[in-house]
């Protein structure tokens, strides 16, 4: 009996070897394909030193090494959430009445109308026109329309009053190991109270950027990461970990809501984080339109837009 268990045990033996032999072998191949996913995840650069020195060089590369990813939010109020409050007196003039894309180009060598209109509506359409008759020209005209727009919208909606304060072109850093340092330049950045909480980039129109930069997406992912390193670095509030941003081409927005957990922060100080960092965007990318936003010269987007 003993030796005939003897032999049976065995025979499973024998045949439970193999079967093991090969199970083995396939967490190995699990745990190299892992590896090699987490290296693909990590970027293809090989060091922090070919990072690009701003982030208006910025490259997929650049952010993928970053681990820094984009999702789409199915609603504005994924971006704006607990921002949103209360609500807020927005003037008038702000709207622009039923004023849309048709009219503001057949304004552009008609004088503005004066009846039925403030003179700041008036002045928020002829920053309109100026914007849709300079976004014709890829060469020779300036982004400096749009960046007028954005202002002049930012005053009237009180982003410059206490405790809010718009900063123009204000420089930010952030550290990538102790041998890089990249820098960013945001066109507009609001901080509430010392801390700067929103960024906001402009360009002239859709012929500066393309679907090799992702529309402008690897810069604002850039910039986003240069305003939490300064809040992780700031003594004072506990770190916030959510920075919003906005994305201005001529009058089409887009919005931003980033999360850089701790986690991230503490690995970026040692060189291309294993942490991930998540931006959403609104509107999301799942139609042909998404990469222009909403439209402020729509009146139906511009309600949403402020």
């Amino acid at each position: 009996m003993a030796g005939l268990i003897a032999n049976h045990l065995k025979l499973h033996i024998r045949n439970v070897e193999p079967l093991l032999a090969v199970t083995m072998t396939e967490v190995d191949e699990w745990k190299s394909r892992e590896h090699a996913a987490d290296n693909v995840l990590s970027g293809t650069l090989s060091s922090v030193a070919e990072l690009a020195d701003n982030t208006s060089m910025f490259r997929s590369t650049d952010v993928m090494s970053l681990r820094i990813h984009y999702r789409d939010a199915s609603t504005f109020r994924e971006i704006t959430d607990e921002v949103v409050r209360y609500e807020r007196n927005v003037p008038d003039d702000v709207y622009v009445g039923d004023v849309d894309a048709a009219a503001i180009q057949s304004l552009a060598n008609n004088p503005i109308p004066t009846r039925h209109m403030s003179a700041e509506s008036k002045s928020m359409l002829q920053l309109m026109v100026c914007m849709a008759e300079g976004g014709k020209y890829a060469i020779g005209t300036e982004e400096s329309w749009t960046d007028s727009f954005v202002g002049h919208l930012l005053n009237r909606l009180s982003f410059s009053e206490y405790p809010l304060m718009t900063q123009i072109r204000p420089r930010f850093r952030f550290a990538v190991g102790r041998a890089k340092t990249v820098s960013c330049r945001p066109s507009f950045t609001i901080f509430n109270a010392s801390a700067p909480t929103v960024m906001i980039d402009t360009d002239k129109h859709m012929m500066r950027v393309n679907r090799n930069s992702q529309w402008g997406e690897h810069q604002i992912a850039g910039e986003l990461l240069g305003i939490a390193w300064r809040n992780f670095n700031t003594s004072g509030p506990p770190y916030n970990k959510i920075v919003r941003g906005v994305r201005v081409i001529g009058t089409k927005f887009t919005f931003y809501k980033a999360t850089f957990p701790e986690e991230y922060m503490m690995q970026l100080g040692n060189g291309f984080p294993r942490a991930k960092a998540l931006i959403y965007r609104y509107p999301s990318s799942d139609t042909s339109q998404s990469h222009l936003g909403m439209d402020y010269s729509d009146p139906s987007q511009r309600k949403i837009i402020v």
